[in-house]
């Protein structure tokens, strides 16, 4: 048995169970049809979880690996070293802004400024990777 075949089949039941819980809550609207609507559901959410269970782990993993391949170390060091520096930032900047009276996210706790660890994070990382491996960035034409 390969690994995507396991994968596959841990997400047939991870998905199974969750659309039988969906399907359960909707068939409280219609409680004669209940059973039906949470095979139907349960039986539906093992399908997508076997098809599309690759496409979310494995796949993404190999184009990643073989990403990272072709990098060199240095950039592959540029790259970690800038995301420590964004997350560093992020965690000393989270408390202060925390207490921030003016601020009014949604949620709460740790969630609530996730957004300036994603930022920190982002900047960190484009301020040390040399330009070169940016290639999303749109080029200059003059």
């Amino acid at each position: 048995m390969s690994f995507e075949f396991i994968l596959r089949i841990v997400g047939m039941l991870v998905l199974a169970v969750a659309g039988g819980y969906w399907g359960f809550d909707l068939g409280k609207l219609n409680p004669d049809q209940a059973l039906r609507t949470t095979l139907t559901f349960s039986l539906v959410g093992a399908l997508a979880g076997l098809i599309l269970t690759p496409y979310i782990t494995t796949r993404p993993a190999r184009a990643l690996r073989s990403t990272l391949g072709r990098l060199s170390a240095e950039s592959l060091f540029a790259g970690m070293t800038g995301l420590v520096v964004g997350l560093l930032i992020a965690a000393l900047l989270a408390f202060p802004l925390s207490l921030l009276a003016g601020l009014s996210f949604a949620g709460s706790g740790t969630m609530k400024f996730s957004i300036v660890y994603i930022m920190m994070f982002v900047l960190g990382t484009l301020l040390i990777v040399p330009e070169k491996m940016i290639r999303y960035i749109p080029r200059s034409s003059t």
